[in-house]
């Protein structure tokens, strides 16, 4: 990444869980030259893209495939269509979300 983007500095936001604290994990980071930024655990959501990712899980369960062409293409398909007022909701919401932690 930032091979291809040299201006392009990337954050990964986790909640501390071991998939995300792991040296495989930590690693892996590195080597794309990721900033790792962890919450603390069993916090409200501190990433408003955690909002993003509920709507779409619920979407893609009224359109269940074993395809996984079609599961791409849907994934696809609903992240090009994310309406900008949905995205602003969630990153309004983070006010109300820090002082809940």
């Amino acid at each position: 990444m930032a091979t291809e983007w040299p201006f392009w500095r990337a954050l990964f936001v986790h909640d501390n869980t071991p998939v995300h604290t792991a040296k495989l994990t930590a690693g892996y980071l590195r080597e794309l030259q990721l900033i790792s930024l962890g919450h603390p655990s069993q916090n409200p959501d501190l990433n408003p893209i955690e909002d993003v990712w509920f709507i779409m899980k619920k979407e893609l369960n009224k359109n269940l495939t074993t395809f996984i062409d079609d599961l791409k293409m849907n994934l696809k398909k609903m992240w090009a269509n994310i309406d900008d007022d949905l995205v602003k909701k969630c990153v309004l919401s983070m006010p109300k979300r820090l002082k809940a932690v």
